[in-house]
């Protein structure tokens, strides 16, 4: 079976620390602003997109921070879990346990931001 390709554009996400939060006995949720992020990258989705990908997956994300952040210290790492955590909310895929391959690229700035998201499914 050949492998499926699948890329999209999704919008600049939040840091970690903004998309969770925790609250009283060590309760994390996702924040507004995440669940804001998850409505934001579902509306990027291709339209006609309905079934998650299944098998194990090789995701490539190329991180293109707003030109707000180039003269800034950003963590690429601090973006990668609320951006897999979004993509299984919106059904990209079923969990990011599927993820076997995992990239993560510093792309040019760009206003607003953006994260070109690139997954092969085997």
């Amino acid at each position: 079976m050949c492998p499926k390709h699948f890329m999209f554009c999704a919008p600049w996400p939040p840091s970690v620390n903004r998309a969770w939060r925790s609250i009283g006995e060590g309760r994390v949720l996702l924040s507004a602003e995440g669940r804001a992020y998850t409505r934001r990258l579902v509306n990027a989705l291709p339209v006609g997109r309905i079934e998650p990908l299944t098998g194990r997956l090789t995701v490539i994300y190329t991180l293109s921070a707003p030109l707000d952040l180039q003269k800034k210290r950003w963590d690429i790492a601090n973006r990668e879990k609320v951006l897999s955590d979004a993509c299984t909310r919106a059904r990209v895929w079923l969990d990011d346990s599927q993820i076997d391959d995992l990239r993560i690229v510093r792309g040019p700035y760009s206003d607003p931001g953006h994260v070109d998201i690139y997954i092969i499914s085997r």
